[in-house]
C-alpha cells in the first residue's frame, strides 16, 4: 500500500491560484491545478472553493451535485491526507476490474489500491486502439467503464502509429478552411444556373441554404441523441466495442480531450 502525505489545513489553504489549486474532499487532499481550466462548470467555481473542503459542496444537490464520474476523476488527483485524520474513497463501490469482471471494489478500501483496480481498464499513457483490440473486453464491462469519464492534463493518443495518429488530431480551423470554399463554390453554381434559367432567384437561394443549416443541426442533433447512444441494440463483440469507441465512446471517455500535439509517454 502506498504511504500517503500528510498535510494540515493551513498548508492546503495556502494553495488557491489556477496553476497551483488544491481541495479536500473526505479528509483527502487533491491537487486539481490541472484540471481548473477543464471543469465544466467554468474554472473559478474552482477557485472560489481553492483551499478549502468541498465535501459538502460536491454532494449538494441545490448547489452543484456531481456524479460518480466527478469523483473517479477526483481519486486521480490525489496527492494525500489531512494530519490526523481517517478517511474511506471518494467513490461508492463499483465494479471496474479487467481480470475479474464481477468483483466487487470495498469502498472502505484505500484509494490507492481502488484506483490501481480501476485503472486496468485502459492506460492512459499509452495508446488506447491497441489496448481495446487486445483486451477484448466483455460489452457490459466496456460499456460501463467507456460512460465513466477520465481527465487529463494532456491529449489522449489513440494510434500507436504517429501517421495516424496525426488524423485524431483536427485543429478546428481546419474545419472552416478545407468546407467554406467548397461550400461558397457550390452556392455560387446554384445562384448562376438558376437565375440564368429564371428559376431561382437569390433569395430563394439563401433561404435555401439557411434551411440546410437547420436540417444539417437537426440531423447532427439526432445522430448524436439516438443513433451513437444504442447501447443495448449493439452485440456482445470486441469489433463492436472498437466501433463503438472510434465513432463516439471516446467522446464519452475523454469529454474534456484537449487538442494538443504533444503526448507524454509513461505519464498517467
Amino acid at each position: 500500500m502506498t504511504v500517503q502525505k500528510t498535510f494540515t489545513v493551513k498548508e492546503v489553504s495556502r494553495h488557491t491560484k489556477p496553476e497551483d489549486c488544491w481541495v479536500i474532499h473526505n479528509n483527502k487532499v487533491y491537487d486539481v491545478s490541472g484540471f481548473v481550466a477543464d471543469h465544466p462548470g467554468g474554472e473559478e467555481y474552482i477557485l472560489d472553493h481553492a483551499g478549502k473542503d468541498v465535501t459538502q459542496l460536491m454532494k449538494d444537490e441545490l448547489e452543484h451535485l456531481h456524479s460518480e464520474g466527478a469523483y473517479e476523476m477526483l481519486d486521480e488527483l490525489l496527492i494525500g491526507r489531512l494530519e490526523g485524520s481517517s478517511t474511506t474513497t471518494t467513490t461508492t463501490t463499483r465494479r471496474v476490474t479487467a481480470s475479474s469482471f464481477d468483483k466487487e471494489i470495498d469502498p472502505d478500501e484505500d484509494t490507492d489500491i481502488v484506483a490501481d483496480k480501476k485503472e486496468k481498464f485502459l492506460d492512459l499513457s499509452k495508446p488506447l486502439l491497441y489496448q481495446l483490440w487486445k483486451n477484448n473486453y466483455p460489452k457490459d464491462f466496456y460499456m460501463k467503464q467507456v460512460h465513466i469519464p477520465r481527465h487529463l492534463p494532456y491529449s489522449a493518443r489513440v494510434f500507436e502509429s504517429d501517421f495516424l495518429e496525426v488524423f485524431s488530431r483536427t485543429p478546428w480551423w481546419l474545419v472552416p478552411i478545407l468546407w467554406l470554399p467548397v461550400v461558397a463554390l457550390i452556392f455560387s453554381w446554384s445562384i448562376k444556373g438558376g437565375v440564368e434559367a429564371g428559376a431561382l432567384s437569390l433569395e430563394t437561394a439563401g433561404s435555401i441554404f439557411v434551411g440546410g443549416i437547420v436540417i444539417w443541426s437537426f440531423a447532427e442533433y439526432a445522430i448524436h441523441r439516438f443513433l451513437f447512444h444504442l447501447d443495448d441494440l449493439l452485440p456482445d463483440s470486441n469489433y463492436s466495442n472498437i466501433a463503438h469507441f472510434l465513432l463516439h465512446g471516446i467522446h464519452h471517455y475523454l469529454p474534456m480531450d484537449r487538442y494538443d500535439t504533444n503526448w507524454k509517454e509513461g505519464v498517467a
